[in-house]
């Protein structure tokens, strides 16, 4: 947390990116959010067919599984809808097939690995002078980053 996050809490100083540099910084991260969600849906995949396994035992409740999803989907639309309103165009993902995307045989590991990389990119902005609302949606995207990696690395173990 920088001085003026303590000192201006609600307001801002100084000089914040552009529309441009906004889209610029978010598509790349709706990007890689995109490609996380497809880890996540092969792995629910897995679970419907019983085959996702954590220590050798099905995983019982996909639920956690399930609204980790949720939460991955209400994130993408939330950075993506940033995007639109900066005047740009979102990033859609139509250049990844869904079915490109299994889960493979490092099981949760994988999933694990993509939540850690969505983490980078998310760790990317924190030096970047977003306007405060766009700092207020990469916070509750990293807060649930954070509680869906908790749970792959659950899963993982």
């Amino acid at each position: 947390m920088s001085i003026k996050d303590i000192l201006l809490q609600k307001g801002w100083a100084g000089t914040t990116i552009d529309r441009e540099a906004t889209v610029a910084h978010l598509n790349p991260i709706i990007r890689v959010m995109t490609v996380t969600m497809h880890a996540w849906d092969a792995a629910q995949r897995a679970l419907d067919a019983g085959s996702a396994q954590a220590d050798g035992a099905p995983v019982a409740d996909s639920m956690p599984v399930a609204d980790a999803r949720k939460l991955l989907r209400m994130d993408i639309g939330k950075m993506c809808e940033t995007v639109f309103s900066a005047g740009g165009v979102a990033y859609n993902g139509v250049d990844l097939e869904a079915s490109a995307y299994e889960f493979g045989d490092d099981g949760w590991a994988g999933v694990r690995r993509q939540e850690e990389a969505l983490g980078e990119a998310l760790a990317q902005q924190l030096g970047v002078e977003h306007h405060m609302r766009t700092r207020a949606i990469l916070a509750a995207v990293a807060a649930n980053h954070e509680t869906r990696l908790q749970l792959a690395r659950n899963l993982d173990h």
